[in-house]
């Protein structure tokens, strides 16, 4: 995927390449949550007609060119619930399970056309000029567990320590 595609599926757009966004379920987007989305995709939000753009929230504290995009209902029952999604803190698995408010793994995979999907392969060989950047992880974190299953997913040491994937909140 490059980075506009999971900004229209956020928007509820049906064509995740369409500018415009002429056919769009903003009542129930294909994705409700993006972390990181570099140019083209913060150009493709303020290209979006004004009621469809993604509500736009910063999860770091340094200005940079990625952004963290989620639907509002989903932040609101985050809210409801007394959790603030807006705050990268309290995504911390073991004092809540914010999986709830998000689809799984599993439904984000089977709602994304697999040809479009940038395997991890792929990602490591440069071929759509992303990296994966594995020996700069393995050098700062120390964890050589670069795996990923099935050649498309890719589990944060964080999400292993849990012992159950399904808890694990996906980004795309």
């Amino acid at each position: 995927l490059n980075s506009a595609e999971p900004v229209n599926y956020a928007a509820g757009c049906q064509d995740p390449d369409s500018p415009t966004c002429p056919v769009a379920n903003i009542g129930d987007p294909l994705v409700h949550v993006t972390l990181e989305t570099w140019p083209y995709g913060i150009r493709r939000v303020f290209n979006l007609p004004r009621d469809l753009q993604p509500t736009l929230i910063s999860v770091l504290n340094y200005n940079t060119i990625d952004s963290l995009f989620i639907w509002n209902s989903v932040l609101q029952a985050g809210k409801k619930d007394g959790i603030d999604l807006n705050y990268y803190e309290l995504y911390n698995a073991n004092y809540f399970l914010q999986n709830k408010y998000f689809d799984s793994w599993q439904q984000l995979l089977s709602l994304i056309p697999s040809g479009t999907i940038e395997t991890c392969s792929q990602m490591d060989a440069g071929t759509f000029a992303n990296t994966r950047e594995i020996k700069t992880y393995v050098n700062v974190t120390g964890n050589n567990d670069t795996a990923c299953l099935d050649d498309k997913v890719w589990f944060s040491p964080a999400c292993l320590k849990l012992n159950d994937t399904s808890l694990c909140i996906p980004l795309v």
